[in-house]
């Protein structure tokens, strides 16, 4: 397993350990940008940017 993988799997038994997973919108696209957040944050070397809808 990558390391990359190794960090998101444990930061997602955090998420549930600690209960932050009862802090995110249930059924939105804001709770999975949450979830993802929560997950990936910081592991990539990039900040993803805000997409613009015209």
């Amino acid at each position: 397993m990558k390391n990359i993988d190794k960090i998101s799997l444990q930061n997602a038994f955090r998420l549930f350990e600690t209960g932050d997973i009862n802090n995110i919108e249930v059924g939105t696209t804001k709770g999975l940008q949450q979830i993802h957040r929560y997950l990936f944050d910081g592991l990539y070397g990039y900040k993803p940017k805000r997409l613009k809808y015209k």
